[in-house]
């Protein structure tokens, strides 16, 4: 350090006094900066995050019991290309959607960014990896009963499936690690789209929670990869 504020006094011996404010304002400058996105938003805290999750838990709301919420990522905040983790509210309550694969395991999409013949509307939540992952839900606030539009991204017809695969719903209190609250599973149908298609829906019987966990349960021939609309809560 010594030599270096040597070398420094040295140099500025040399400057002329515009040429030292100039250098000190460049210093400062550097000094300053916060590093940010490519589209020079900053980038996501996780020093709060929870256990069990990624990405930061939203603040909590304040929501009487009963209120119905919709989040179908057609807002302004959720344009198609924004990959999770994701920090979308709706109607005053916040959700966290994010993956332990993150960062863009899952992102925004529609029809006109993957060409999916899909009844889904508008914008969804896509898996982007073909690997077994899972999407990670918490709420900044308690609710007691979650029902979500899917589709399990797998071919019907000859040297595929015959039946479609399940997809699981695990609901906790505050994070993974903690005893679940219980759990749901669904099977989507084959109708006229290019995927299976359904709705998951879990009550908690009286029991609120606030972190959920959406997977595909291993099978050796099935889907990995899943799509998810339309998630609506209740608040507890």
């Amino acid at each position: 350090m010594p030599y270096r504020f040597g070398r420094i006094g040295l140099l500025a011996g040399k400057l002329t006094p515009a040429a030292i404010v100039l250098l000190i304002v460049a210093a400062s400058t550097i000094a300053g900066c916060v590093p940010t996105d490519s589209d020079g938003t900053l980038p996501p805290s996780s020093n709060n995050s929870q256990p069990g999750s990624s990405g930061t838990t939203p603040p909590v709301s304040g929501l009487p019991s009963g209120t119905v919420i919709i989040f179908d990522f057609d807002s302004g905040s959720t344009p198609a290309g924004l990959g999770t983790p994701l920090y979308v509210e709706s109607g005053g309550l916040s959700a966290t959607f994010s993956s332990p694969a993150d960062h863009a395991a899952f992102s925004v999409q529609n029809y006109n960014s993957t060409f999916l013949n899909l009844s889904l509307s508008g914008n969804y939540l896509i898996q982007n990896s073909v690997f077994q992952t899972y999407l990670h839900i918490q709420f900044s606030q308690p609710v007691s009963n979650l029902s979500l539009k899917f589709a399990t991204m797998e071919s019907h017809g000859v040297g595929n499936v015959g039946d479609p695969t399940n997809i699981l719903l695990t609901a906790f209190m505050d994070s993974a690690p903690a005893i679940p609250v219980g759990s749901a599973t669904a099977r989507g149908t084959f109708i006229d789209d290019i995927y299976p298609q359904g709705t998951l829906s879990f009550s908690s019987a009286g029991q609120p929670f606030n972190f959920v966990v959406i997977e595909i349960p291993y099978v050796i021939v099935g889907a990995r990869a899943f799509i998810i609309d339309e998630v609506t809560v209740i608040i507890a």
